[in-house]
């Protein structure tokens, strides 16, 4: 089972600081009276803002979560937010009122008005001056509107099978160059698994859109001073690798100039993706200088990058604390594979997106959706552009929105309801094998989320991911303890002790062995 308070959020530094306030303030309040739960949660609130600064945060997402953590601290188990204030009810952030959506139908309600509604949340996103967006750009609804619409347009079904022959031996050359000095490695190396899976997912995705000559390096240890530099963008990379970093994102930075320097010239670029190339032109068009196009290019790779990045992490974490269902994971793609791929890895570099539809990869699609249930912390933050009402049809709870008013809708309450699943806090590995997709996908992504957007990428890397690591490498956990500290033993680790290349390291302290598989 996997444990909520684990720091599983993007925001993890951040939530990791906020589960400790509360634990230190649950002590303080030990004896509260649940009838008063409203005077006990604004005090705790007020206090926590003084360590915090919620008030003044410009991003959503932190006061999202001191709000999740707040409730599930509190009862985790009772559904607190829709119990205590409705299926529909607003709290105060930063000053202003923000009306929770916290069921499926109200959901459902909000959909129908999503005419009404403006994607705040993206266009802050996009604005952040980590990126050095200028703010007249950033706050332009033209030039942003253009870049949303080339992204939806370029990750359709249909885009992503095209860009699956270029990502395809992309990701396995990535995933293979982990040992290719194995032979030569006297002892393992310690890397962090989160570092190599967004690395390696940058890597892929940054060099299919700009193409093969962007500076993403060779070696693994390439990959993981690129995830450093990206880290850069977004928090803060480790010290003992800041100088590395800056290097590595200052290179990132100086090609992404060039290369918009290059269309802007009409000089063609062997291998790059179209889709960029028109979205370079058309920003010209509206009137975009160089210098401003390059933070844009690169706000959309981290972006684009970051729901598949965060699946394929969970979704690894979440296996490696279950090992009958990461064998049955395993199962399938050894079944799945073809007579003319079994006992020929490599050629999987070979395979398209459409290769994992049907019912070949039933369990897979399951963890797919199983993962983004459990591990969705995406921001739903909307300003409401014209009066709306909503109403809740399991309750005929209603309420008016006014213009001007914000809005979130909140799928990881839903996520987290004994109203919708009986073990919420569970992850399990066939909880949709039964049910289709769209309709499990309802309440789970919520009101225009962005992964809505990424859907078919995000599906198409984590299928890969799985079957061409399966492929390449073996995994074992190591270290594994029961709940009463005593080691444990992965029932799933060669019988005989092997060589291994190196020990990954999750944020939840789990430790994978990781080996070469003989056939390549």
């Amino acid at each position: 089972m996997f444990d909520l308070y684990q720091p599983w959020s993007r925001r993890h530094l951040s939530l990791t600081r906020i589960h400790a306030l509360l634990r230190v303030l649950a002590c303080k309040n030990a004896f509260v009276d649940l009838e008063n739960l409203s005077t006990w949660r604004w005090s705790t609130a007020m206090e926590l803002s003084s360590y915090l600064d919620i008030e003044s945060s410009p991003n959503p997402t932190t006061g999202r979560l001191f709000v999740a953590a707040l409730d599930w601290v509190v009862d985790r188990n009772n559904s607190l937010p829709r119990k205590r204030y409705g299926p529909i009810f607003t709290l105060i952030l930063w000053g202003k009122p923000t009306t929770f959506i916290t069921t499926s139908s109200s959901i459902k309600a909000v959909q129908k008005n999503a005419s009404a509604l403006s994607e705040a949340e993206r266009r802050v996103f996009l604005g952040e001056t980590v990126y050095g967006i200028p703010a007249h750009i950033a706050n332009d609804g033209r030039i942003i509107g253009e870049v949303l619409a080339y992204s939806s347009r370029n990750l359709t079904k249909h885009s992503v099978e095209k860009m699956s022959v270029n990502l395809g031996p992309l990701i396995w050359d990535i995933l293979h160059s982990m040992t290719k000095n194995e032979s030569t490695s006297d002892t393992p190396t310690t890397f962090r698994l989160k570092e190599f899976i967004f690395g390696s997912i940058y890597a892929s995705f940054a060099t299919y859109l700009f193409g093969p000559l962007f500076p993403v390096g060779e070696t693994f240890e390439d990959y993981l001073l690129f995830h450093d530099s990206f880290e850069l963008f977004t928090e803060s990379a480790p010290e003992s690798t800041l100088e590395p970093s800056l290097n590595a994102r200052n290179r990132v930075t100086k090609a992404i100039h060039d290369y918009v320097k290059q269309n802007w010239t009409g000089k063609a670029i062997p291998g790059c993706s179209d889709w960029i190339s028109s979205l370079i032109l058309r920003l010209k068009e509206l009137g975009c200088h160089n210098d401003e196009i390059a933070p844009i290019l690169l706000a959309v790779l981290t972006t684009t990058a970051a729901d598949v990045m965060w699946t394929v992490y969970w979704f690894c974490v979440f296996q490696f604390q279950d090992p009958a269902a990461r064998k049955s994971l395993e199962s399938e793609a050894e079944i799945a594979l073809s007579s003319s791929l079994r006992g020929k890895a490599s050629k999987l570099r070979e395979v398209k997106a459409s290769y994992f539809d049907g019912d070949k990869f039933t369990l897979h699609e399951s963890a797919f959706y199983e993962t983004l249930r459990l591990a969705n912390d995406t921001a739903l933050f909307y300003d409401v552009i014209q009066d709306i009402t909503v109403e809740d049809a399991e309750t005929n709870y209603r309420v008016v929105l006014l213009k001007g008013d914000k809005i979130a809708a909140t799928p990881q309450v839903a996520n987290y309801d004994p109203f919708f699943h009986s073990d919420p806090i569970q992850w399990k590995l066939d909880r949709f094998t039964s049910t289709p997709p769209v309709n499990a996908a309802e309440h789970m992504l919520g009101v225009g989320s962005s992964l809505f957007q990424t859907r078919h990428l995000n599906s198409y890397f984590f299928k890969a991911f799985s079957v061409i690591c399966h492929s390449c490498l073996e995994l074992h956990r190591e270290h594994a303890l029961d709940a009463q500290g005593h080691p444990i033993t992965d029932p799933l680790a060669p019988q005989q002790t092997t060589k291994h290349w190196g020990i990954a390291r999750t944020d939840a302290n789990i430790m994978i062995s990781v080996r070469s598989r003989t056939a390549a």
